[in-house]
């Protein structure tokens, strides 16, 4: 009979669980779709455009002792064969990190220029400020040219240390 009883809860209890993880749900496709109307809104009032002359990869990603983001890879813009500056889109901003300066063989042998072309391809650097994982967990890294023209290298990227 007690039995009888806590079945009516148990369902409640089953059918809220599943109407809160719905509603987690609905946040989550809420978020992802603002978080790239922002970055879409970002490059824009940036006055940026996107290029596909634009190449590169990102090589590592970490938080350093303090919980700044850094990033290290190479990225070359193949029509301009010019510096390339590095950008975070975090928390609806976007931040310069970086700019290209050294070559890397591999690269300059992935590319098949010249290595006189790609003497500044290595970029390595950090956000300004640490990173508090309660505003978010991911970011995305673009890479942009002196013509304002720019190439998403990753996007929604996790961040080391802020998944739970």
């Amino acid at each position: 009979m007690r039995i009888l009883r806590n079945i009516p809860g148990a369902i409640a209890v089953v059918i809220l669980s599943f109407g809160a993880a719905l509603g987690v749900m609905e946040f989550i496709d809420y978020w992802r779709a603002h978080n790239a109307a922002g970055f879409e809104r970002a490059w824009a009032d940036a006055g940026l455009t996107f290029t596909e002359s634009i190449t590169g990869a990102i090589d590592s990603i970490r938080r350093n002792y303090d919980r700044r983001l850094v990033l290290t890879g190479w990225a070359y813009d193949k029509e301009l064969g010019e510096l390339v500056s590095i950008f975070v889109f975090l928390n609806g901003k976007l931040e310069k990190i970086a700019v290209t300066k050294g070559a890397r063989a591999d690269v300059t042998n992935a590319i098949g220029r010249p290595a006189e072309q790609t003497k500044d391809v290595v970029f390595s650097g950090h956000t300004e400020k640490a990173i508090d994982c309660k505003l978010s967990s991911e970011f995305t890294v673009v890479a942009v040219n002196r013509k304002k023209q720019f190439t998403v290298l990753g996007r929604e990227l996790l961040i080391p240390g802020c998944q739970g």
